[in-house]
């Protein structure tokens, strides 16, 4: 209600999302997540007033995962997108535009490796055009982001490492510490950042139309 956006938060099949290499049962049955979500868009669109050029995409672990098959598959209809505790697992990425992106992952992540995320910002630091060069973006406790330089069109590349964080999202109530034993997968969660107003700041600044504003 105070940045005036619409949240829309769909289930996936079985709990899941076709992600390319990732996740089942949606991944076994080959489920068309792409084309259920470009319909989902269609359907937002009939029922809400919503700017086409400012349609994002988000979600954690197997969530970060579709978003990033949406911004290879969808991206004329995606404007950014920003994963997280998750990494690129479709199989063939080839976005029909750059595509910007922050992303957040664990150092500690025991259910997606770092290496994994840090693989996948630098594959889209290099579909986008950026440089090789960085700046601090973000730099608070146990969280540093840098942004890649000189990026194609406008299209941003923004990484957060969370030093000794898990898998959860960056400023959420830490389950881990509430029942170590359930949530043990969880990890650390930091504070140090709100991934949501962190997120919705960038989208904010990325339409299709190129930098973002109050409209």
């Amino acid at each position: 209600e105070k940045f005036k956006f619409i949240l829309v938060t769909p289930q996936g099949f079985g709990n899941s999302w076709n992600g390319g290499g990732c996740c089942n049962p949606a991944a076994a049955y080959d489920i068309a997540d792409v084309a259920f979500v470009s319909e989902l868009i269609d359907e937002v669109t009939k029922d809400y007033c919503i700017n086409p050029d400012r349609v994002f995409a988000t979600g954690i672990s197997n969530g970060g995962f579709i978003s990033n098959r949406l911004a290879c598959e969808l991206s004329d209809r995606i404007a950014a997108i920003a994963p997280v505790a998750s990494a690129n697992y479709t199989f063939s990425c080839a976005p029909s535009r750059p595509v910007p992106i922050i992303a957040f992952n664990g150092t500690e992540d025991v259910l997606v490796p770092y290496a994994a995320g840090v693989a996948t910002i630098e594959d889209w630091a290099y579909r986008n055009a950026c440089s090789a060069e960085t700046e601090t973006y973000y730099q608070e406790g146990d969280v540093t982001c840098i942004e890649y330089q000189g990026c194609s069109e406008g299209a941003d590349v923004v990484y957060c490492t969370i030093d000794g964080g898990g898998h959860n999202w960056p400023g959420a109530v830490d389950i881990f510490e509430l029942d170590p034993v359930t949530f043990w997968w969880a990890g650390y969660t930091t504070q140090d950042i709100d991934a949501s107003r962190a997120i919705w700041k960038f989208f904010a600044d990325h339409s299709m139309e190129g930098e973002g504003d109050d409209d």
